[in-house]
């Protein structure tokens, strides 16, 4: 008696599953490396514009003043002002790809679990017919024996000969 293995019929719909899950964790994951750069330069933008703020009130605190040197420096502040104002939106933007992509990773896995709940439900079943089909030609085994045996002839003693007759 040779045991067959199991084999799922949906196994291919299980390879994709876990090929798309694999592709959103992938996809993911790049939404978080864009999301920390775009922290990274929204902070810098920060930093600069805090830089020109300090730079500006240095030409306030010196006398004498220099229109110039202001009217510059201003129109420098505004266009940093300007680019912290799209480094956030970047950032907002991030979060909102974020979310997207953890909800597509969320439907994805849940996809491939019903496929392996399934897989493993019909394997229960495979295996419960597995062991039926075993049992029953074990029976069938032991009732030709117990044939043979009663008949007089086949392996093992009749009944007169274990008796002592």
């Amino acid at each position: 008696m040779m045991a067959i293995a199991f084999r799922f019929r949906f196994q291919r719909v299980l390879d994709v599953r876990e090929a798309v899950e694999r592709q959103r964790m992938l996809a993911l994951s790049a939404e978080l490396a864009r999301h920390e750069e775009a922290l990274a330069s929204l902070e810098a933008w920060r930093t600069r514009l805090r830089q020109s703020e300090e730079a500006l009130r240095s030409l306030y605190l010196g006398r004498p003043l220099v229109a110039q040197a202001v009217a510059r420096e201003l129109l420098h502040r505004e266009g940093l002002r300007a680019r912290v104002a799209e480094a956030e939106r970047t950032v907002e933007e991030s979060k909102r790809r974020i979310e997207e992509a953890r909800r597509t990773l969320l439907a994805a896995t849940k996809e491939r679990r019903i496929m392996e709940r399934l897989r493993e439900r019909h394997e229960a079943d495979w295996r419960l017919a597995q062991d039926r089909k075993e049992q029953n030609e074990l029976d069938e085994i032991g009732l030709r024996q117990a044939e043979s045996r009663s008949a007089g002839r086949g392996p093992g003693p009749t009944r007169e000969e274990t008796l002592g007759a």
